[in-house]
């Protein structure tokens, strides 16, 4: 009997236990151009990680609102649509069609894309998707979602407008200094590491995973570390306060798209109901 009863409560525990799974999606996004840059910035490094280069970036597409867009259906900060004036960038959606999207900036509920789109090609947006948040925060990465379209009452006339012109942010090249230290009694040696990603909020950056450059650094140099087609060239010594950076080259201009992979984890618990006899 007492076998039959640990036997029954293992059983209930092994029941109650939680089942991980987890689900992931994964898309290319759409394609921004990174604009040509000039070489000849220089400055000393004297912070753990710099950034040592900025380069302007747009999407391959813009558009600017000659109307109000309409107010979608809904509630919160999407309901209040966008300005005649407003500028679009422009979202391929790897269906063969594009939207144009703005970012609402908020300080509470933190930023959301509102795209829209001209579904009869009349030179009309008619439909609204609220997007949601951008992709690590960088406005023109959108992980597509199955998203809500939401008429608008009230098509809003837009125009294409030059890419060049359109809603801007940065990329550019971040270096890491790592001072020489020693570990259980061993010297390691200085290292650089130079990285390509996105900048936000004017210091934030985003790392783009593969576009790195890691060097030992002895002695003064110089040393040449070399990241997206960009050249930085590192003289002095490898402490802060003391190594020094040129920009020998910066990156050509150029069309770039990354990878955006989102895991999203969630879990079952079966819970035991008894049923008596």
């Amino acid at each position: 009997m007492r076998a039959d009863i640990f036997a029954l409560a293992t059983a209930c525990l092994m029941a109650l236990a939680p089942i991980a799974a987890a689900q992931t999606t994964t898309a290319e996004s759409t394609p921004v151009v990174i604009h040509a840059g000039a070489a000849g910035g220089e400055g000393v490094i004297d912070a753990r990680a710099q950034i040592v280069l900025r380069q302007g970036v747009t999407t391959v597409r813009a558009a600017v609102l000659d109307e109000p867009a309409a107010r979608p259906s809904g509630n919160g900060r999407q309901r209040e649509g966008f300005p005649a004036g407003e500028r679009l960038f422009g979202i391929y959606d790897g269906d063969e069609s594009w939207s144009y999207c703005a970012l609402r900036e908020s300080f509470w509920l933190g930023d959301a894309l509102t795209c829209y789109q001209d579904t009869n090609e009349d030179g009309r947006l008619d439909v609204a998707m609220p997007s949601g948040a951008p992709f690590l925060g960088v406005p023109f990465f959108i992980l597509a979602q199955t998203a809500e379209q939401r008429p608008l009452a009230t098509p809003a006339a837009f125009r294409r407008i030059p890419y060049d012109q359109g809603p801007s942010i940065e990329a550019g090249l971040r270096l890491t200094l790592t001072e020489a230290r020693v570990r259980r009694s061993r010297t390691e040696p200085a290292t650089a590491l130079l990285e390509f990603g996105y900048i936000l909020d004017n210091d934030r950056f985003v790392p783009v995973r593969g576009t790195s450059h890691r060097q030992t650094l002895e002695g003064a140099g110089p040393v040449t570390l070399s990241v997206a087609d960009a050249h930085v060239e590192l003289t002095g010594q490898p402490v802060r306060g003391q190594l020094h950076y040129r920009v020998v080259e910066a990156m050509p201009a150029h069309i770039d798209r990354v990878i955006m992979t989102q895991t999203v984890t969630y879990t079952t618990t079966y819970v035991p109901i008894y049923v008596p006899r």
